[in-house]
């Protein structure tokens, strides 16, 4: 996804620039500034037609909404209830802990405080402000979305599924990548770290990466117990003009559990009180398959464009695996979609079969008059779309 700053951010990167070769800079890196709440221009893109599903329930149930890093798979952004698919190479994300709601939009990170009980209460929401320049629609669908959260007021969750509500009928539709973060040996969460900091000497932390590659430094950020560290990559010097080498990024994603060993580092002329410099990063250890898939149903929405959506039921190999990523990708008129399951290294599960059944939104519009496959880790189906699936039709 390429991204530039806007307009009034342009001095500050050119100072960040040259304030990073010198060592570290004096003022945080560059993260969230609260934005007023006026509202942005609304998409005008055409409605499909209503779908009875996905009415807005108002109660909350099943499991606590911390724990998880969830993905948007669906929303509607209008109080119709027609339901719309996050962009192809967008990803919508939203983490609660302690009381913080942090995440992506699509574009920009955002973050805010939250309170939860009969009602969510979602309050002084802030963002960064990037512009992204595709996919295009990118950024109206970032509005759409910051929209809809700032307005929710009730949630519900089922299994590894939370939705949010608005009172007028609107929704956000994630599904949950479980956190399963286990504190590895000797190393810290970035909370433990901070509140007892350990400054200019090397420890281990662990967390959650995000904007990994979406700001403009060699750095990304690292959550966990609802705590921030900034931890740098790129070549860094020291004070007395020592280079630290750059550490290697590759093989991790936003959203990856890693150890990060480093230093925290002082004030003064080195940095803020959450820069880490790194000296190597890992991933952590989890157990990571394709789920067990047994077999699949086409469904098709009664909308225009067509919606469809694959159910695919299966078995999981015990208690603890639960359904953790879901990729697509479409070669000619066979759409592909691996569905993975993970489960934690550390924890005693009960070895029963259990079965799943995960609702897998595809990204159908624009699609040709004709009949196509689909292969969720290797069982698979045809449905025929009967006219060009386009909002021009």
């Amino acid at each position: 996804m390429k991204k530039k700053l806007i307009t009034g951010l342009v001095a500050i990167v050119a100072i960040v620039a040259v304030l990073i070769v010198a060592g570290c800079i004096e003022e945080q890196p560059p993260v969230s500034t609260p934005t007023p709440t006026a509202t942005p221009p609304t998409k005008t893109t055409p409605k499909p037609t209503p779908l009875p599903t996905l009415t807005p329930t108002s109660t909350p149930t099943g499991s606590s909404l911390e724990g998880n890093i969830w993905t948007l798979t669906n929303f509607i952004a209008e109080s119709d209830g027609n339901v719309r698919l996050p962009l192809s190479g967008t990803t919508i994300t939203a983490r609660f802990e302690d009381g913080q709601i942090s995440g992506t939009a699509g574009c920009n990170q955002y973050s805010g405080s939250y309170t939860a009980a009969d009602k969510i209460v979602l309050n002084e929401m802030s963002w960064t402000e990037m512009l992204c320049m595709d996919p295009e629609g990118v950024m109206q669908q970032e509005t759409q979305y910051l929209e809809i959260l700032r307005d929710v007021t009730t949630f519900t969750i089922e299994e590894n599924q939370l939705t949010l509500h608005t009172e007028d009928g609107r929704a956000l539709v994630y599904h949950a990548k479980l956190d399963t973060t286990q504190k590895s040996e000797g190393a810290l969460s970035v909370s433990e770290l901070l509140e007892d900091p350990v400054y200019d000497t090397e420890v281990k932390v662990y967390g959650i990466v995000s904007a990994l590659g979406e700001v403009d430094c060699l750095c990304f950020e690292l959550t966990s117990g609802g705590k921030l560290l900034w931890v740098w990559y790129g070549s860094m010097v020291e004070d007395d003009e020592t280079e630290r080498p750059a550490v290697s990024v590759e093989g991790i994603e936003n959203g990856n559990r890693v150890i990060v060993t480093g230093e925290l580092k002082s004030g003064g002329q080195h940095c803020t009180h959450n820069d880490f410099w790194a000296s190597k990063i890992e991933n952590m250890v989890e157990s990571v398959r394709l789920a067990n898939v047994k077999d699949i149903e086409i469904m098709l929405l009664e909308s225009f464009p067509v919606q469809i959506n694959v159910v695919a039921k299966g078995e999981h190999p015990d208690s603890c695996t639960k359904a953790d990523e879901i990729t697509t990708r479409r070669e000619g008129n066979t759409i592909f979609v691996t569905l993975t399951a993970s489960r934690p290294t550390d924890v005693m599960c009960a070895q029963v079969i259990t079965p799943f059944e995960e609702v897998i939104a595809l990204d159908v519009v624009g699609l040709k008059a004709g009949v196509y496959t689909v292969d969720v880790n290797g069982v698979r189906d045809t449905f025929e779309l009967q006219m060009d699936n386009s909002f021009e039709n």
